[in-house]
C-alpha cells in the first residue's frame, strides 16, 4: 500500500513470493517443448506451480521425448515424500504420462527404486 499526501492511501495489492534453496538443481536429459518451457531449465524447481490453464506459461512440457530429470537436494535430507503434478487437456492434446519412475540415490550413482506410478492408457 502506498499513502500519498494529497489522495490518501492505495488499495491493497497482495503478492506471495516463493524462495527456494539455492542448493537444488535440476538436470534434464532431453530438451522441453519450445512452447511449454514453465520459465526456463530451473523451472520444475523453482516453486512456482502450474494452474488449469496450459497456455499462462507455468508449464513445462515435452513432445516426442520422455522427461528424464535428475533432481539434486544439495544435501542429504530425509524425504516423507516424491511427488509429481502433471496437466491434462484432451482438447490441446495434452495428456497424462503413461508411467513415471522414481528413485533415490545418496551419491547419484547407486539407485533405489522407488516404484513406478502408473496411469491407465486411453482407450
Amino acid at each position: 500500500m502506498a499513502i500519498h499526501p494529497e489522495s490518501g492511501p492505495s488499495k491493497v495489492i497482495a503478492a506471495e513470493f516463493v524462495k527456494r534453496s539455492r542448493k537444488v538443481g535440476i538436470a534434464l536429459a532431453n530438451p522441453y517443448g519450445r512452447q511449454y518451457t514453465a520459465g526456463g531449465d530451473q523451472g520444475l524447481v523453482d516453486g512456482l506451480e502450474g494452474g488449469p490453464d496450459f497456455r499462462t506459461g507455468e508449464w513445462q512440457g515435452y513432445e516426442g521425448v520422455d522427461l528424464d530429470a535428475t533432481l539434486d537436494l544439495g544435501e542429504s535430507i530425509p524425504l516423507k515424500e516424491v511427488a509429481v503434478r502433471f496437466l491434462q487437456d484432451e482438447n490441446a492434446w495434452i495428456f497424462y504420462p503413461l508411467r513415471v519412475e522414481f528413485a533415490i540415490s545418496e551419491d547419484g550413482k547407486n539407485w533405489k527404486d522407488l516404484g513406478p506410478w502408473r496411469r491407465k492408457p486411453l482407450p
